[in-house]
């Protein structure tokens, strides 16, 4: 099951996600088939991984992210960013990585 086009993701507010997006939605595209196990996500969380951005459902993860206190920017999704980035207008996670950094 292929994921494919735009999606809208959910976003916990004040996580690094809403930060990055500044919103409490994001569409991006998607390309994949690679899902985090929905039975495992409170094991992982119980270790410092906090999943702040999901589908419309809330059943797949969209984004994910590590404590601060664990690393000062880590942040992953499984949209691809590069397909709505240019040299002008880069894209958000883009964009935000290079001034976290």
């Amino acid at each position: 099951t292929l994921r494919l086009g735009i999606k809208k993701a959910v976003i916990v507010e004040d996580s690094l996600c809403h930060r990055i997006y500044g919103s409490k939605t994001s569409y991006d595209r998607h390309r994949h088939r690679y899902e985090v196990n929905n039975k495992f996500v409170k094991q992982i969380e119980e270790k410092g991984m906090k999943f702040n951005g999901k589908n419309e459902t809330l059943d797949r993860i969209d984004m994910l992210e590590l404590d601060e206190n664990i690393h000062p920017f880590y942040f992953g999704t499984q949209a691809h960013p590069e397909f709505k980035t240019s040299t002008v207008y880069p894209s958000l996670p883009f964009f935000a990585f290079i001034m976290y950094s």
